[in-house]
């Protein structure tokens, strides 16, 4: 019980409709330009090395520059991992 987690099994049609509203809401946010070319998750041609790619490219600017850069890393990978009684 402990190490307990819910799994989901979906039908082929399911995952199909899934992958087919999925597509169109990106399309969406996309073209009428509702998400910004810095959002990296979940986007064709965008991964997490191309936002830390996009991110030292910046950072190095900036201290060429002369200019302060501050960072707050977040871990969430262990966030998902409990589920609440």
């Amino acid at each position: 019980m402990a190490n307990y987690r819910l799994i989901s099994l979906t039908s082929v049609l399911c995952k199909f409709m899934e992958a087919v509203i999925s597509d169109a809401i990106v399309k969406h946010l996309e073209t009428n330009k509702l998400i910004t070319d810095t959002q990296h998750g979940f986007r064709n041609g965008q991964s997490c090395l191309t936002n830390l790619l996009s991110y030292l490219e910046l950072l190095t600017k900036n201290i060429d520059e002369g200019n302060i850069m501050d960072a707050v890393y977040l871990d969430f990978t262990k966030v998902f991992d409990k589920v609440l009684a």
